[in-house]
C-alpha cells in the first residue's frame, strides 16, 4: 500500500538532547544543533548588524543595502524583523522585487518582446499598481500588527 505524505497527519517529534542547550532559541534549533553536534561542528557566532542587514536586504530586495540604509536601521529593528516573521518594507525596492514575480506570472511586459516592437502606451500603470499594492499591503500589515 502506498502512503502519500500529503494525507498522513504530522506527529510531534521528541526534541533531541543537545550539549549546548542555551544556543537553541526555538524547538527547531535543537534539531539543527543535534545534527551539528553529531558532525562534531559548532554553531557559528551570531552575525553583526551589517551582516544581518545585508542578508535581510538581499532577501527582501535582491540588492545589497546602501550606506544610507546601513546607518538608518538599528540592530533592534533587524532582530524584531526576524522575530515577527512578516516581510517588512523597510527598503524602497521591496515592492519592485516581490511584484516582479507576480508580473512574470501575468506575463507582463512593457513591450511585445521582439525587435520590430510596437509600443504599449499606458501599460506601465499596471506595473506601478502591482508594486504599490505590495508596498501598501506591507504597510497595512505592519501598522495593524504594531497596535
Amino acid at each position: 500500500m502506498v502512503r502519500l505524505l500529503g494525507v498522513v497527519p504530522p506527529k510531534a517529534q521528541p526534541l533531541p538532547a543537545v550539549k549546548h542547550e542555551s544556543w537553541a532559541r526555538q524547538p527547531l534549533d535543537r534539531f539543527v544543533l543535534a545534527r551539528l553536534e553529531r558532525e562534531s561542528l559548532l554553531p557559528s557566532a551570531e552575525a553583526d548588524k551589517s551582516a544581518l542587514l545585508r542578508r535581510v536586504s538581499l532577501d527582501l530586495t535582491g540588492l545589497p543595502p546602501s550606506e544610507e540604509e546601513l546607518g538608518l536601521i538599528s540592530l533592534t529593528t533587524l532582530r524584531s524583523l526576524r522575530q515577527s516573521g512578516r516581510p517588512v518594507a523597510i527598503f524602497p525596492a521591496y515592492g519592485e522585487r516581490w511584484a516582479s514575480m507576480w508580473l512574470d506570472l501575468a506575463r507582463y511586459a512593457d513591450s511585445m518582446g521582439y525587435e520590430a516592437d510596437r509600443r504599449r502606451p499606458g501599460v506601465w500603470a499596471y506595473r506601478d499598481w502591482v508594486v504599490d499594492a505590495f508596498i501598501g499591503t506591507c504597510r497595512t500589515i505592519n501598522s495593524s500588527s504594531s497596535s
